[in-house]
């Protein structure tokens, strides 16, 4: 168990990427209502799961930032995740480059 969670965590130093949309088989976007979304897909890289997303503002963009990493237990390429929309974000970006997936209306 404290082997796992130390191994768990040299591996996160070292092999760890954010996700781009280019990186991301069969990206989507849903929109559920007008203040949510959920965008799902699985990771291009097989080798490497999902192990963590995050969300951060610039100005009225809100950037999600999809982490894999090498040797996850039990881990999965594939991601389900839904936004919620403040009020004060026009815009949706995704991934280390900031890409613009989602602009409101």
């Amino acid at each position: 168990m404290i082997f796992n969670k130390i191994k768990n965590k040299i591996l996160s130093l070292f092999f760890t990427k954010i996700l781009d949309k280019l990186e991301v088989l069969n990206f989507s976007i849903e929109k559920e209502d007008d203040n949510n979304i959920i965008i799902s897909g699985l990771s291009s890289h097989s080798a490497m799961s999902v192990s963590k997303i995050k969300e951060h503002i610039i100005k009225d963009s809100l950037c999600i930032k999809v982490y894999v990493q090498l040797g996850v237990d039990k881990g999965s390429g594939r991601f389900r995740y839904k936004i919620y929309i403040p009020k004060n974000i026009k815009k949706i970006c995704f991934g280390r480059t900031c890409e613009l997936i989602y602009e409101k209306i």
